[in-house]
């Protein structure tokens, strides 16, 4: 299949926004493997190799969109879970993964050299693929950069306490800040640009009411013209089976999920990551996103904003 494709959805999300379950809904809805590129294109990268749809505002295009507090510290306590010391005995490696855009050819010589044994063989490394620059405007104030490896004196805890003390974990937090709100400025310039083929699914809204949802999703394959009268209605029929029997097909999302080897569920209503943090900490990430692009994220992040 040659991409960009006008007549499948190109899905994209952050890690541990809902995702799996939603692809699970999707795959039973329409009879399809979501496993594998079809009806529905997912990525986590709106800059996926695969798909190329990096410059193309004329797809139809899903977005998947949870409190970025949420989902980021969810995401980390996985990355940490699956391998507790990769961040710190490979940084450059894990770092340039999520850089795009660098000097590749330069990169490639970096990745095939020897790790540096010190932080400031790390910084010089850092220096001179330029990394910075992909993370200026994501860092949080008065944490370690670069140019100040300073360490925080505050009394803080979890993932704040290593960004607080590195400038590594610093820079690791700013692109994971960064690979979320270029998620939504990509979806915001599709829907700038075509409306009716951009449609948005908060995550919060998706756990509470999945089948509401998930009806929402069908009126936008109908509307798109992906759907005859005919599949649309086999799509509602098998949309109502699923809801007559949710949460046996919750527990079945869930097996496969932890087969994966992710930790929990999206469906813990009650547990909410950002608990664990500083309020004045996360003050300060609203701040990046809200000085990044404020038009952005009273648009769309305003409900995510810590409140007095």
């Amino acid at each position: 299949m040659e991409h960009p494709n006008k007549d499948i959805l190109y899905c994209l999300s952050y890690p541990r926004s809902g995702s799996s379950w939603f692809r699970y809904c999707f795959g039973f809805i329409t009879e399809t493997n979501t496993d594998k590129p079809g009806l529905l294109c997912h990525s986590h990268w709106h800059t996926d190799e695969d798909y190329k749809i990096n410059n193309c505002f004329d797809i139809k295009n899903i977005l998947i969109l949870r409190n970025y507090k949420e989902c980021i510290f969810s995401e980390l306590k996985n990355i940490i879970s699956r391998n507790p010391v990769a961040l710190y005995t490979h940084p450059i490696e894990y770092v340039w993964h999520h850089t795009k855009g660098c000097d590749s050819t330069r990169a490639e010589g970096v990745m095939n050299s020897p790790v540096p044994k010190t932080e400031q063989g790390v910084a010089q490394v850092f220096a001179d693929l330029k990394i910075d620059q992909h993370v200026n405007d994501f860092l949080l104030p008065n944490m370690p950069t670069l140019a100040n490896h300073i360490v925080s004196s505050k009394h803080c805890f979890g993932y704040e306490q290593d960004i607080s003390c590195s400038f590594i974990c610093h820079f690791h937090f700013a692109l994971q800040l960064k690979r979320y709100y270029e998620l939504l400025e990509y979806h915001d310039k599709i829907s700038k640009t075509n409306p009716n083929k951009a449609l948005l699914i908060r995550y919060e809204d998706f756990i509470q009411n999945s089948p509401l949802e998930l009806d929402k999703m069908i009126d936008f394959m109908k509307n798109n013209n992906l759907l005859s009268p005919k599949t649309t209605r086999l799509y509602r029929d098998k949309l109502t089976e699923l809801n007559n029997n949710i949460e046996y097909h919750k527990n079945l999302s869930i097996k496969k999920y932890r087969a994966q080897r992710h930790l929990g569920s999206s469906f813990n209503k009650n547990s909410f990551h950002s608990s664990e943090y500083r309020k004045e900490f996360l003050v300060e990430i609203d701040n990046v996103l809200k000085n990044k692009n404020l038009e952005l994220f009273n648009k769309y992040l305003s409900d995510y904003e810590e409140k007095d």
